[in-house]
């Protein structure tokens, strides 16, 4: 089954990320041409990273995020997908888990 960019992800794709102002965030893979390899189980999809600075990822933690597109450089194939209420304030949810966390192992070590 053919996916986003023919199953490949090329230097230069872009995810944009909405947030609820309005302000739209934009970043892009900054590898290699990736491609999906299908073993005997089915599809393994490797892992793609986009460089976010630590100011974004306060901002991120902080604020919904509406929608997010991705979009394959050489083929121009895109996925979007609007975020529904209870998915927007997934980075602010990772944020307050850690914070948490790191309360609970600060108490156990005093």
């Amino acid at each position: 089954m053919a996916g986003i960019g023919r199953n490949c992800v090329e230097q230069g794709s872009t995810l944009v990320l909405e947030l609820e102002d309005g302000e739209k965030l934009s970043y892009s893979y900054f590898e290699e041409l990736i491609c999906y390899i299908e073993d005997e189980n089915g599809e393994y999809f490797p892992t793609i990273y986009f460089d976010i600075s630590q100011e974004v990822w306060e901002k991120l933690f902080n604020t919904r995020v509406k929608s997010m597109t991705f979009t394959e450089k050489r083929t121009g194939d895109s996925f979007s997908y609007k975020l529904k209420k209870e998915e927007q304030e997934f980075f602010m949810e990772v944020k307050e888990a850690t914070t948490r966390i790191r309360s609970m192992f600060y108490s156990l070590a005093k």
